[in-house]
Formats: structure tokens, C-alpha cells, sequence
């Protein structure tokens, strides 16, 4: 790989992202949204004509006039938002700045001290008994003495703040306890000062052996007293595709009994066969629609076979009410819907589960329309199907592999039919790049032209930004203008090519199923638990030990709104926060924007729709503990990601199974509206932070999961790609920081919200088999995944006249580009220049780590600064796969 090729992959990640989002809401625009299945009930589809996130902001602009809500004060995350009736203006909190820089400052000296120790103890190898003789060993040491002129300081500034806390405290007559603590807290941060500055002046006195001793000693106080908290974003390679790992098909009786862990259901109907179960409710939906469908079974099976678009996946994950709301679904969840449907018509129905021949083309076209057959083993395998390629007489000419149908009752015997096997019919979209053509050659070279580009060290500089937005936006609009003026009546689908169930319009039942051969076979009268999905959920201390826990099945969480938040533990801790906050708050200046630490008690509630489901014991506010949450995959096992949370903070959690419900999404709509026409009529009676701050949040994260959804299917189908969305989850929150002076805790501010996509995960395979398609898809939906993380927060918050700045990843490598910073690409071949950053030391020990297991980074040299943020924004990704991490540090 070309040394200019490495250095612009953070540049190429962006660009694309740009592009993508670009020519996804260029094409948006026209009348279609759901390019792949047409839906002839309505009342499932979108609205066709605009994006999704501007029929969100459309659909409750009253989202700023709430943010207030989540912003200003810990208060009405802990019980109502009564507190905030007479603050009316949201502009005067966002012009309210934190009062105490001293936080920040103290934090930023702290980490300097670290890294100059980090560099002396490094100098001291280097230079062994000889220190007297180092120069850089000197200017080492110097730099170390400012460093306690500057300790002073800022000692100043703390005893400034302990003094207004001590006259607040004293002004809202808290209690004597709470007073008590604050002088604690002062206490032991005035005898660690005074160690620290003792260190540092040992350190300026000594040399030789003696130096090397007080350097250890100043870099395990200094650990001690600056361990920062930060959330780790996207720590396991969030975005990517699922690894293609499956097992080999059961091929005998005896396997697959013990296999499923049940024994044959044989013989007459019996009970079980018309009732209702976990995976296939009776739900009124479904109800319904039976009703509607004359509770006759061939067009019942009719139904579900021309209307459900198959996901090669395998277990059962939505379940028939999920399934039915989405229109789409795995072998598992379209035979749940056909039976709850059956079922609801009375008419008794077993699941039937085995191994069936399929012979390639069909195969092909099933899975999504590839050319050739490893690309469908790779879906299939991605997917978790067991299967397998059968040859005979030499030639592949089948895909084994285990399936799930239905058998129904005809009213004297069995009969089996597949509602998910079905046959589609592709068309190919416009030629767009014929019609209007981007010369990405020209483009490059322009760029390396105007760009300085070190090979050696890996680095580029200088990046021409205005002729890349210049270029991409006139791109972007010769599009535009192409498919107004010469396309006016086209569909998403006739530009960027469609996908059509060939329908069965039978008037009778199958005859035989759709297979040449199955080769054995069980039915079944539901589906076994350890082939369903679950989700799981847990509270626990820094130590890993448990303090609250829920786990519960894919389809039992199906379209719920999941949080994780704090109460206050008992009246009197409730009592303490009301003390601590003013009396008669007129404006968003007279609410505090920071709570002490400790200040009260506070337990810890997950809850699914509002409604508790786990609850923790009490713990103190403002302390910081951890999260575990993840799927357990059939076949696969569990897969969890751990990070940090704040008691205090409120935290939406998303889940992405297939892609989100339109209903889903409607009845949140509906939700926010009810709660914003009580919040303008000042009606918070019964009003919960559930409602004021949960469906605002959630409203959040669920808008990113359907936009990239969207957005990704749209790219796929104009790359040759199959790309499915597989079961995925994020967060949304209200963010803290626990501010500290040298390792004493002393309060919680509200720094703002924080969007975290844990694991956004996906299928997909070039059509035609090609690798390195393939593996640039990966990464560059990883990056536009990155931008979202930004851009729907802002498209969410922001208006016209007031713009909502938010910071991802991929938005901090395009601000250090345009600062003119070098933005580094690290293989193997560079990593001795990873000491030229500047930026924090846990960032550089990762990239390290990373690229020596064989990972590319991306990275930009410096910190920077934006919107009160500051830290730094770097890509991990795989070379093999394009899967990445997409990682933000800072505060």
C-alpha cells in the first residue's frame, strides 16, 4: 500500500461518509423510503416523501424547549419537572457557563505532570548513572518545578470554591452532616496538595539513583490522584459485520432431538397447537389481521409468503408481533408469524425444524440476489444458519442446511408449507455514474497535489478542505439535477435498483414444500429457549460485583424503551437534593449546575416502557460504577460490552433487531406530542422523567438505529452489496463528570448528552464474492456510522437560528485536518513516530496495542479543541474485514 494511500484513510473514512449522506438524502427525496418490499398496508410505511430524522423534528419541535429538562438540572431526572415551571428560556442555559474552571485546570496540570514524568522516567533509561550530563534531563526537570509554581495557583482556585460551597451550603440551611462532609472533603485535598508539591520539590533536589526512586514515587502518587473517568467508546469494534461462523447441518434424528432438546411432537391436533406462546402471541394485531384475512388458511399463508421480506439469520428473535409490524424476518420469526396467525383462526399449527437440500440458484436468489454461491454461503454463514455446500457427482449443486417451516391442520391431516422461502425479482438501477460522472482520479490527485504527505512517518497535512466540500457538494447537486430533470417520476427503485417478492396467488395449498429433499426433520409445538435470543442488562461496581441484573428474551423486549436511572433513595435523601436547590428559581442561571457528590443516596432502576423491572440497592450519588450489557446469539453465546455510568445519569438504551418498527417509531412520535402539549400547559401532574426526559432520549437513539439502517440499505444497493442489519444496540444519555480536586470527588456537573452505539452490527456480502468491495463497504459504513453520532444529536436539538454543535470521532478528524494538524495512518511498518502525538497516553497505549495485533489507526496529532470539548477522535480498523472502532476521548 502506497504511503499516500495510508495517509489519507482518515480523510477517505470522512469522505465517503460525506458522500453517502449526501446521495442517501439526495435520493431520499423521492417518493419511495422502502426500496426493498412494497408494503400495500399503509398504515405500516413512513411517510415517502421526507427523511426520517426531518419527520421526527417536524413531527415534536418542541424538542429544544424540553432539552432544558435534561440539561440544566439533576433535579428533574430525580422526580419531576416541576422545578423547571419558571425557567421559560432555554437560550439563557445555553449561554451559562460553569463557574469553576479550577476543575478543568487542575485535570489538564495533573495529566502535563504525568506525561512529564512518563518522559523523565524514560530519559533516566536512556541516560543511566550520567543524569548530570542529560540536557533534555534538565529541561525535564525544570518543566516539573513550573509545574508546582502552577499547583499554586491553582490552589487558590480550590480554596475559592470550597469558600462559596461552605456560604451556599450555609445560605439554603442545609444540614449541619452536609457541611461537615464539605469540610472533609477540603481537608484531604489540602493534605494531598501538600504531598504532591512535597514530591515535586524532591524531585528538583536529587539526581542519579535517588532521581530515578523519586520519579516512581511522583508516578504512583500522580495515579493515584488523576485516574480520569472516561466512557470508552466503542471498545470491541462496534461497527462491522458478524464474523461467518456456523456449524455443520444435523443429518440424523437422534442429532437433531438432541440437538433441539425436546422430544417429537407427533399424532392429532392437541391443545398446545392452538394456543398461544411466547414467540407466537395472539396478539390484536395479529387478531386482526387474521380476521381481515377470513381466518382461511391459504390466504393466511399467502399472506405472510408475499409480504414478509426473509433475513438469513438464525433463532428466534422478534417474534410474530415484531415481525408483523416490520414486514421482514428470519426463517424462525415468519414461521412464529404464520403460526400465531393459524392459531388466531383457530386452526391448530406446529413449527417444523430440519435439514433441507436447496439448490444454488435459488439459494442465491434468496439470500439477496448474488451471483455466486460462496457469497451465499458467506450470508448464510454470517447469519449463523448452519449449512454446508453438497456436491454431486463432483459439482456443487446444493446448500444443506437447517430451516424452520409450519405444519398446519387441514382438518384431517398435516400439511407443511414454508412462509419464508420465497423467490424475488431484482431490478438494476440507473447508471448514475455513467450520467453523472465523479472522477475520483482527478479528485485524488488533486488532493495529493495541494496536500504535504510524508510517507516515511505517515502522515498528510494540509488537506485542501475547501475543494473537497466544493467538489463533493457539486457532485451532490449535478445529481440532484440529473434525476429532477431527466428523472422526475423515478422511484428509490428505479434508481438505485429493486427487490420484489414473486408472489403465490394459489387458491389452494401447497402440495409439497419448495425443497429437492429434506433430510430429516421434527416438529414442534413451540421453539426451545436456547434457540431464542436474549438481551441482557447489568449494574455493577468498579469491581465487576452485581448490584442490579435483567435478562429477558429479544421478542419479550421487542419495541420497548429501555432505561437505566436513578432515584433518590428515600424521602429525606429526596429532601437533601430540594434543600441543596434555590427556592424560586426564576431563570436557568439560578439552578445549580453542579450537585455535591454524596449529597444523598440514590437507587438505581432499569425499567422496560416505564415500568421497573430491576432496582438496585442504595449507593451514593455521584458515584461511579459500570454497565454490562449484550445478546446472546443462538449458537454463538453471550457477547457484552462494559463501560462506565455515573449515579445520576439517565440512560436510554436502544435495540436493533432487523431494523426498527414504523409503529414503533409512531408511537414515540405520539408520545413526545402528549407530553409537550402538557409541558406548554404547565399540567405536571403524573408527568415522569420517563416521559419528559426518557422519550426525548430515547427519541435519540432510536432515530440514529433507523436513519443508518436506511442509509446503509440505500449505499448497498448502489455498491453490489447484500447488506442486512443484524441485532444491534446503543445508548443516549444525560452525561456527567465527576469533578475532582487531586482524587477528591467533590461534585457532579452536567456536561451535556452523550450518544454511544455499543454494537452496531450487520451482514453483508458483495455480490459477485469480491473481497476488497466488500471490506471497503465495512469501513466506510463504520465512518458514516461515526458522523451520526453527531449529526442526529444536532438534527434533533438544533433550528435554524440556533445551531446544536455535537462531536464524533470522524467530525474531530476533519476539525484537526482543517487546523492543518497532521493526521497520522499507523501500520506496523511507522508506529516508532506514535511518540510525535501529544495526545493523551491512554489513547497512544491502545493504537500501540492495536496496530501490533495487526489493526490500522487513524489519528490526529494534537488534541483539539471544540464546542467546550477537548480530547481526541481516531479510527481502529480491521484491514481484513473493514470492521472498526470509532473512538472518542476527552471531556
Amino acid at each position: 500500500m502506497s504511503a499516500l494511500i495510508k495517509s489519507l484513510t482518515a480523510l477517505s473514512l470522512r469522505l465517503m461518509a460525506l458522500r453517502l449522506v449526501s446521495m442517501g438524502q439526495t435520493i431520499a427525496q423521492k417518493k419511495d423510503y422502502e426500496m426493498d418490499v412494497v408494503y400495500s398496508n399503509s398504515d405500516y410505511a413512513l411517510n415517502h416523501n421526507k427523511p426520517l430524522l426531518t419527520q421526527f423534528r417536524e413531527g415534536h419541535r418542541f424538542m429544544r424547549a424540553t432539552a432544558i429538562v435534561v440539561l440544566c438540572c439533576f433535579a428533574v431526572v430525580f422526580y419531576s419537572p416541576a422545578v423547571n415551571a419558571t425557567v421559560k428560556s432555554i437560550d439563557e442555559y445555553l449561554r451559562y457557563k460553569p463557574d469553576y474552571p479550577v476543575f478543568s485546570e487542575m485535570d489538564s496540570a495533573l495529566a502535563e505532570t504525568q506525561q512529564l514524568l512518563q518522559k523523565t522516567a524514560i530519559a533516566l533509561k536512556q541516560t543511566g548513572e550520567n543524569t548530570n550530563e542529560h540536557l533534555g534531563l534538565a529541561i525535564l526537570k525544570k518543566a516539573i518545578s513550573q509545574q508546582r509554581e502552577i499547583f499554586s495557583d491553582l490552589d487558590e482556585g480550590a480554596s475559592d470554591y470550597f469558600a462559596d460551597q461552605r456560604r451556599y451550603y450555609t445560605q439554603q440551611q442545609l444540614p449541619q452532616r452536609a457541611i461537615t462532609v464539605l469540610d472533609q472533603k477540603q481537608q484531604r485535598y489540602q493534605r494531598e496538595m501538600a504531598t504532591l508539591q512535597d514530591q515535586l520539590q524532591r524531585i528538583d533536589r536529587v539526581q542519579g539513583p535517588a532521581l530515578q526512586q523519586e520519579v516512581r514515587l511522583a508516578t504512583a502518587l500522580l495515579a493515584r490522584l488523576y485516574n480520569p473517568i472516561q466512557h470508552p467508546y466503542d471498545q470491541t469494534m462496534p461497527f462491522g459485520p458478524l464474523d461467518a461462523v456456523s456449524g455443520a447441518p444435523v443429518n440424523s434424528a437422534a442429532a437433531l432431538e438432541s440437538m433441539l432438546g425436546v422430544a417429537p411432537v407427533t399424532g392429532d391436533p392437541v391443545a398446545a397447537d392452538t394456543t398461544a406462546t411466547l414467540d407466537a402471541p395472539i396478539s390484536p394485531a395479529i387478531q386482526q389481521l387474521a380476521n381481515d384475512l377470513s381466518n382461511d388458511e391459504v390466504a393466511i399463508y399467502n399472506w405472510v409468503h408475499n409480504n414478509i421480506e426473509f433475513i438469513p439469520s438464525y433463532g428466534s428473535l422478534q417474534g410474530a408481533d415484531y415481525t408483523l409490524q416490520t414486514r421482514r424476518g428470519n426463517a424462525f420469526d415468519q414461521a412464529s408469524l404464520l403460526v400465531a396467525l393459524l392459531r388466531a383462526a383457530n386452526i391448530p399449527a406446529r413449527y417444523q425444524y430440519g435439514n433441507v437440500w436447496i439448490t444454488l440458484d435459488e439459494v442465491m436468489n434468496w439470500v439477496g440476489g448474488v451471483r455466486v454461491y460462496e457469497a451465499a454461503q458467506n450470508l448464510l454463514g454470517q447469519g449463523g444458519i448452519p449449512s454446508a455446500l453438497l456436491s454431486v457427482n463432483g459439482t456443487n449443486k446444493f446448500m444443506t442446511m437447517e430451516h424452520v417451516w409450519v405444519q398446519l391442520w387441514d382438518g384431517s391431516q398435516w400439511v407443511e408449507v414454508d412462509p419464508s422461502f420465497k423467490q424475488y425479482q431484482y431490478t438494476e438501477g440507473m447508471d448514475l455514474q455513467s450520467e453523472v460522472s465523479f472522477d475520483a482520479e482527478a479528485f485524488a490527485n488533486t488532493l495529493q497535489s495541494t496536500a504535504t504527505v510524508n510517507e516515511t512517518e505517515g502522515w498528510v497535512q494540509n488537506v485542501n478542505q475547501a475543494f473537497i466540500e466544493t467538489e463533493l457538494e457539486d457532485y451532490r447537486q449535478a445529481l440532484e439535477d440529473y434525476l429532477t430533470n431527466q428523472q422526475p417520476e423515478a422511484t428509490v427503485g428505479d434508481v438505485i435498483g429493486s427487490k420484489t417478492i414473486i408472489e403465490t396467488t394459489s387458491v389452494s395449498l401447497p402440495t409439497q414444500l419448495p425443497y429437492n429433499q429434506i433430510v430429516v426433520s421434527q416438529a414442534l409445538t413451540e421453539i426451545p429457549d436456547h434457540l431464542r435470543y436474549k438481551f441482557t442488562f447489568k449494574l455493577q461496581d468498579q469491581f465487576g460485583g452485581e448490584l442490579l441484573s435483567h435478562t429477558a428474551t429479544t421478542v419479550e423486549l421487542a419495541g420497548q424503551s429501555l432505561a437505566i436511572s436513578f432515584n433518590p433513595a428515600t424521602a429525606a435523601d429526596e429532601q437533601a437534593l430540594l434543600d441543596y436547590l434555590p427556592d424560586n428559581p426564576q431563570s436557568a442561571e439560578d439552578l445549580p449546575n453542579i450537585i455535591p457528590a454524596g449529597l444523598m443516596n440514590v437507587v438505581g432502576e432499569l425499567t422496560a416502557s416505564g415500568q421497573v423491572v430491576a432496582s438496585s440497592a442504595a449507593m451514593s450519588f455521584g458515584q461511579v460504577l459500570q454497565t454490562e450489557k449484550g445478546y446472546f446469539v443462538p449458537g454463538r453465546g453471550w457477547s457484552t460490552t462494559i463501560n462506565p455510568i455515573i449515579t445520576g445519569e439517565y440512560q436510554a438504551i436502544g435495540l436493533d433487531y432487523h431494523g426498527i418498527s414504523p409503529a414503533q417509531l409512531q408511537a414515540l412520535q405520539t408520545r413526545l406530542e402528549a407530553t409537550k402539549a402538557k409541558l406548554e400547559a404547565e399540567e405536571f401532574t403524573g408527568l415522569t422523567k420517563h416521559e419528559v426526559v426518557g422519550d426525548l432520549m430515547q427519541s435519540g437513539v432510536m432515530s440514529y438505529m433507523a436513519i443508518t439502517d436506511v442509509q446503509s440499505r440505500l449505499a448497498a444497493q448502489s455498491s453490489d452489496i447484500v447488506y442486512y442489519r443484524e441485532p444491534s444496540y446503543g445508548t443516549f444519555q444525560t452525561n456527567a463528570k465527576t469533578n475532582g480536586l487531586l482524587g477528591t470527588v467533590t461534585n457532579v456537573e452536567m456536561t451535556g448528552l452523550l450518544m454511544d452505539m455499543d454494537s452496531m452490527k450487520f451482514s453483508t456480502e458483495c455480490k459477485s464474492n469480491c473481497w476488497g468491495n466488500w471490506r471497503d463497504f465495512n469501513q466506510q459504513m463504520g465512518s458514516t456510522y461515526s458522523a451520526y453520532e453527531h449529526l442526529v444529536p444536532e438534527q434533533l436539538f438544533s433550528t435554524d437560528e440556533e445551531p446544536v454543535e455535537g462531536i464524533s470521532a470522524v467530525k474531530a478528524l476533519a476539525i484537526a485536518s482543517q487546523q492543518g494538524q497532521r493526521i497520522y495512518t499507523f501500520t506496523q511498518d511507522n508506529l516508532q513516530y506514535l511518540s510525535d502525538l501529544t495526545v493523551d497516553q491512554g489513547t497512544v497505549d491502545e493504537i500501540r496495542a492495536q496496530v501490533e495485533n495487526g489493526m490500522v489507526a487513524t489519528v490526529h496529532q494534537n488534541p483539539i479543541s471544540y464546542a467546550g470539548w477537548t480530547g481526541a477522535g481516531y479510527t481502529i480498523v480491521d484491514p481484513e474485514t473493514g470492521a472498526g472502532g470509532i473512538r472518542l476521548v476527552g471531556g
